[in-house]
């Protein structure tokens, strides 16, 4: 979100478990990234936001995460639950694809004429 507003900065996780947004860019764009943090999401839980005016104490050219060994936990577990819902339909999937299949081979079967011992023998 933030680099589609063209903000620069960067968000880290604090040892408590807040998280620090330290954004620099035009006034309107920090206000809808502000908003934009407010939403309600599926992916983070945010139970407050305060905004403090400051200029950032590095130099900065784009919108950066810095990642502590909390987050590397985080985000590997978030990839993995992820990864796990993609296999139980990629699953499903081709459970039903292949339940399909046999489903079409047996209609199939039951629509050939009878291949008895004369089948194809010309009288």
């Amino acid at each position: 979100m933030a680099k589609a507003l063209g903000i620069k900065g960067l968000v880290m996780t604090l040892p408590d478990g807040r998280v620090k947004i330290m954004a620099e860019g035009e006034e309107a764009d920090l206000e809808r990234f502000e908003e934009a943090l407010k939403m309600k999401d599926s992916f983070f839980k945010v139970t407050g936001v305060e905004v403090k005016r400051v200029d950032l104490p590095v130099d900065v050219d784009d919108f950066y995460f810095a990642l502590n060994e909390r987050d590397d936990e985080f985000w590997l577990d978030v990839r993995l639950k992820y990864l796990k819902e993609l296999l139980d339909v990629t699953r499903e999937g081709f459970d039903r694809v292949v339940s399909g299949i046999d489903r079409g081979i047996a209609n199939d079967r039951e629509k050939e004429p009878d291949a008895g011992p004369d089948a194809g023998q010309k009288g």
